[in-house]
């Protein structure tokens, strides 16, 4: 049975990105930042095409509730309830907050610092992604798959939260963001 706060909450997050797209949609400019590169350019669509995203957060909310019920194994998801309801609500999260970072861009441009903003979003994201994954247990749409005997416990979610913590001391430290994607290749030849 799925907490009541959980599922009021997730409901709230995924119609909220719609929500204010739609309120600001009349005042937004025809065109509005999309996309952010590593090198810093900025790919400007249709404000129409903010709708995917709204539509997108609409799709996705139901969908964490809707799952657990038809998987298979849906027992397991009472061992590891609290994780999945942390983890999809940390998404949605991810998800208002892109939004409001596409909005804020749209009507004041330079405000926000994007791609330090979504590095950030996106390592905390990660880390919590690591740090939860071995206290999932085996279900059909959540965690990490690892063939032979390769426990995930303990190699699976390792280089998923190294990854985050090494973008999240690349973002404080001030690089700039294209310094993480240099052309050598990852022995330093």
């Amino acid at each position: 049975m799925q907490n009541k706060k959980y599922s009021g909450l997730l409901w709230i997050l995924s119609f909220l990105p719609l929500v204010l797209i739609l309120l600001c949609y009349t005042n937004l400019p025809q065109q509005v930042p999309l996309q952010w590169g590593f090198d810093g350019v900025v790919r400007y669509g249709e404000k129409k095409e903010l709708l995917l995203i709204g539509g997108l957060s609409v799709i996705m909310g139901p969908m964490f509730l809707y799952l657990p019920r038809i998987d298979p194994r849906q027992e397991n998801y009472k061992r590891f309830q609290r994780y999945y309801e942390l983890l999809s609500l940390m998404t949605m999260g991810v998800l208002v907050l892109v939004t409001l970072m596409i909005l804020s861009e749209s009507f004041w441009p330079g405000r926000i610092v994007v791609y330090q903003a979504v590095t950030i979003l996106v390592s905390v994201l990660f880390l919590t992604l690591g740090n939860l994954l071995p206290k999932v247990k085996n279900n059909f749409f959540m965690g990490v798959r690892t063939h032979g005997p390769c426990p995930t416990r303990m190699f699976g979610t390792g280089p998923i939260a190294c990854a985050a913590s090494y973008f999240l001391r690349q973002d404080f430290m001030g690089y700039p963001p294209h310094c993480c994607c240099r052309k050598r290749s990852f022995f330093g030849a």
